[in-house]
């Protein structure tokens, strides 16, 4: 490490490189005061025009109707009469009997294995 510091001396010398302009700092605090922005002055935002407002308010009543509309069509879906309810409960109590059988043979279950599993829960 000294060698390498050796050599640089010898080459550069211990002459500082770097020099700074005649009377620099004594111009310097005007020059920087200058170049920032005067604290004073403050820019004016102007409010957003009246349109926005009422755009804004038209938006926000057409999301409520939309809203208001998919609500009372699902009410009133899910709460028609339905034609042949009998007919209807029977089909979906056929179909549970379907599904059930379909997964009682997959299994391999007979009645005393469903029966056991029954009691057990």
């Amino acid at each position: 490490m000294e060698i390498d510091e050796e050599i640089l001396l010898t080459k550069s010398g211990k002459k500082n490189p770097f020099t700074v302009p005649d009377g620099y700092f004594e111009h310097f605090t005007s020059q920087l005061m200058d170049s920032l922005p005067n604290p004073k002055e403050k820019k004016i935002l102007s409010p957003a025009p009246k349109h926005n407002f009422y755009i804004y308010c038209a938006a926000a009543a057409a999301c409520i109707v939309v809203f208001v509309a998919l609500f009372c069509v699902s009410f009133f879906k899910e709460n028609r009469p339905i034609a042949n309810s009998a007919a209807v409960l029977k089909e979906h109590h056929d179909a549970e009997d379907r599904t059930f059988d379909r997964i009682a043979d997959y299994t391999m279950m007979d009645n005393e294995d469903i029966y056991a599993s029954v009691a057990d829960h």
